[in-house]
C-alpha cells in the first residue's frame, strides 16, 4: 500500500517543472559565482595598484626626508668648517707674530753677545737705551697676550638638537597599513523568484 501512495506521489508531480527549476537555480549559482570571481579579481587588481600607489608615496616622503638631511648635514658641516678655518686664522696670524717676536729676541741676543764682546763702554752704554726699549716692548707684547685672551686654548664644540634625537626615537614606524571594508556592490540574481539579492 505504501509503494501505491509512492507512485501516485509521483505521478502527481511537476518532476519536470521541480527539474527546470533546479537547472535555473544551477545556472543562477553559475553567473553569480562569475560576477563574485569578476568582482574579486578587480578588488585584487585596485589592491595592488593601491600597494604600488603607496609604495611610490612612501619612497617619495623617504627622498624628501633624506635630501632635507642631506641638506642639514651640508649646512652644519660647513659651519664647523667656517667656525675651524677662523679659529685657525687667528692661531697662525700669533703665530706668525710669535715668530717674528722670537726673531727679535735673537737678533737682540745677538747684538747684545756682539756688543759685550766689541764694544766700547759708551758704545754699550748708549746701546743699551734701544735694547732696553725693544726688550720692553717684547715683554709687553707678551703680557698683552695673557691679558686679551689670545692665549685661551680653544675647543670646537658641536651639540647634535635634541629635537634630532627626538625624532629618532618617538618614530616607531614609517607609516601605519591597514585595511578599510564598504559594502559590496555585486548584485546576485535569481531568475526563478525575478528578485535581486544584494
Amino acid at each position: 500500500m505504501g509503494l501505491q501512495v509512492l507512485e501516485e506521489v509521483v505521478k502527481t508531480s511537476e518532476l519536470s517543472s521541480q527539474f527546470d527549476d533546479m537547472k535555473q537555480s544551477l545556472r543562477d549559482i553559475g553567473s553569480n559565482i562569475e560576477r563574485i570571481k569578476i568582482n574579486r579579481e578587480e578588488n585584487l587588481k585596485r589592491i595592488q595598484e593601491q600597494q604600488n600607489k603607496f609604495q611610490c608615496e612612501i619612497k617619495q616622503v623617504r627622498q624628501q626626508i633624506n635630501s632635507h638631511l642631506d641638506q642639514l648635514e651640508k649646512q652644519a658641516i660647513d659651519n664647523l668648517k667656517s667656525t675651524e678655518d677662523k679659529v685657525k686664522c687667528q692661531i697662525e696670524m700669533l703665530l706668525s707674530k710669535l715668530s717674528n717676536t722670537r726673531k727679535e729676541v735673537e737678533d737682540l741676543e745677538n747684538i747684545i753677545s756682539a756688543m759685550s764682546s766689541y764694544a766700547s763702554d759708551l758704545q754699550r752704554f748708549l746701546g743699551k737705551k734701544q735694547i732696553e726699549s725693544k726688550v720692553s716692548k717684547s715683554e709687553k707684547y707678551i703680557r698683552s697676550l695673557l691679558e686679551d685672551g689670545s692665549l685661551q686654548q680653544v675647543t670646537l664644540n658641536c651639540s647634535i638638537e635634541s629635537n634630532v634625537y627626538g625624532i629618532l626615537s618617538s618614530i616607531s614606524s614609517f607609516c601605519t597599513i591597514s585595511t578599510q571594508t564598504s559594502n559590496s556592490n555585486i548584485l546576485l540574481t535569481t531568475e526563478k523568484k525575478n528578485k535581486l539579492i544584494l
